[in-house]
């Protein structure tokens, strides 16, 4: 019989305090993280330090781009003829 009682007040007070929650409104936070990321101090640092460091090969991938274009124009002037 005393557990019943246990239970039963352990589901009341399990009740009660639900009920009490409920009154209060539930503040939700969304975070972008991406964004967030993004916009960092030490993000644009890095971002910055890698365009330093991969400057020189992307002028030399821009310029063998170049060349391509370039060598396949020719080819296709070549062909035609």
């Amino acid at each position: 019989m005393q557990k019943i009682i246990k239970l039963y007040s352990a589901v009341f007070l399990m009740t009660l305090s639900t009920l009490s929650l409920a009154e209060e409104p539930v503040k939700v936070g969304v975070v972008n993280v991406a964004l967030l990321l993004e916009q960092a101090p030490q993000a644009k640092l890095a971002s910055a330090k890698l365009e330093r460091e991969f400057a020189p090969q992307q002028t030399e991938l821009k310029g063998l781009a170049a060349n391509l274009d370039k060598q396949q124009n020719d080819y296709q002037k070549i062909k035609r003829l």
